[in-house]
């Protein structure tokens, strides 16, 4: 009976590692067990056979997340092309269809990945078994943790695509007299104002929008190559001395494993591997105790959502009186969606960044960090604590002010609220 991680409560799979260990079934400290394809069972196969099969399902795993990762990143281009040809049910369908899709697939990903870690050793995996089912909830019934990562799947999934929606609708939405008004604004800035103004407001729309896809999509890449190094270390490392050595060797991939997902969108993925990297960091304190979120802050919340949120106000601002309710209303689905994971990742961040805090309060330093070559440590330290606490109050203070600016729709009747200034006349 397969081991299930959306419907079998831990008991299940603890019985099986029991069943599995009592039969004699060869288990080793690091990655063993079963085809990606079929998940068989690995007990009449020799030990040279076990690490390969178990190297080809992590890489089976990684090559799918990139073709889900890179198929959402496609449906930003593809969103804006038909959206510019006014094919409004057609981007319809294309949006909903792409996160359907996705969805059905990391759930698929996320099943095989429980079922791998059921079909383990119990002595080793005992623990990885039970986070995963606690956090399903008991018989199968979805925890409020799930409902919440299924919820911010579907935002991480629509987010860009009505990133795209709004940037071609700006287009139209922009009559000569927005330009004129959006140009005037920028006139009086320093340096770069009229530039600003003479290239437009839909065209700074676009060029965010490319700028933050080439970067994902790159950033995205370069992930999956680590991941990828890391399995083919993993698996030229065993045996392993200890089961520390062992402990950090899995943490290194699920860690760059969670970074990958987490930059891609996959956040179904994501979060399974987020669990994979906590129980590690319980079962050693010579690791990194800290499941940072760098990665994806940094480009998906500082380069793409939080100027695009900036610039959709703007957009809404100057169109207000004469935008269609159509567009308005894509804008506002956008502006939705960008604010949910603005506040998600800060909520996330924050996290991280009160558990940095609590690990130098205590006075701890874990080995891994001080086996680290000396240029991997300065950019541990630099983006723990430099980058990443700047960055955050960076982000508080934009999404404060966008949402001061997002008022001023109301409350001034020109629609226009400047922060500076007040209200500008009409």
């Amino acid at each position: 009976m397969s081991c299930r991680f959306a419907a079998i409560p831990a008991r299940v799979c603890a019985s099986r590692h029991s069943s599995r260990s009592s039969s004699g079934t060869a288990s080793k400290s690091g990655l063993h067990a079963s085809d990606y394809s079929g998940l068989h069972s690995v007990s009449d196969t020799d030990e040279d056979d076990i690490d390969d099969a178990d190297e080809e399902f992590w890489q089976g795993v990684v090559r799918t997340c990139k073709w889900m990762g890179l198929a959402q990143f496609a449906m930003i281009p593809a969103v804006f092309a038909l959206a510019k040809l006014r094919f409004t049910r057609s981007v319809f369908a294309l949006v909903i269809s792409e996160v359907l899709l996705s969805l059905i697939a990391q759930v698929r990903v996320r099943r095989n990945i429980a079922d791998w870690v059921c079909e383990q050793s119990a002595d080793i995996w005992q623990k990885h078994v039970e986070v995963l089912n606690v956090r399903q909830g008991s018989m199968g019934i979805l925890s409020v943790h799930d409902i919440m990562v299924y919820f911010g799947t579907l935002s991480e999934a629509l987010d860009p695509g009505m990133d795209a929606w709004t940037a071609a609708n700006s287009e139209q939405m922009c009559t000569a007299t927005v330009r004129d008004k959006f140009a005037a604004a920028w006139g009086s800035f320093p340096v770069v104002g009229h530039t600003i103004g003479w290239v437009g407001l839909p065209r700074i729309l676009l060029t965010l929008l490319c700028i933050a896809g080439v970067s994902q999509v790159y950033e995205f890449m370069c992930k999956e190559c680590q991941v990828k190094e890391k399995i083919e270390a993993l698996r030229r490392s065993f045996p392993f001395e200890d089961e520390d050595a062992a402990t950090k060797s899995r943490w290194r991939v699920w860690i760059f494993a969670s970074h990958m997902t987490d930059v891609g969108g996959l956040m179904l993925l994501h979060d399974i591997f987020q669990q994979l990297v906590q129980v590690e960091i319980s079962l050693s304190d010579k690791i990194w105790p800290v499941a940072d979120r760098f990665a994806a802050f940094g480009y998906k919340v500082v380069l793409e959502a939080l100027p695009a949120l900036w610039l959709q106000i703007s957009l809404l601002c100057l169109t207000w009186d004469s935008a269609t309710l159509s567009s308005l209303a894509v804008t506002f689905v956008s502006l939705g969606f960008s604010y949910m994971n603005i506040l998600k990742h800060l909520f996330l961040v924050l996290q991280c960044l009160r558990k940095d805090l609590e690990f130098y309060r205590s006075q701890k330093h874990p080995t891994e960090l001080g086996k680290t070559s000396g240029s991997t440590r300065r950019e541990i330290k630099l983006q723990h604590h430099c980058l990443l606490p700047c960055l955050f109050l960076l982000g508080i203070f934009i999404i404060l002010a966008c949402t001061i600016r997002l008022a001023g729709i109301w409350l001034c009747p020109s629609h226009i609220l400047n922060l500076g200034s007040g209200c500008v006349g009409s």
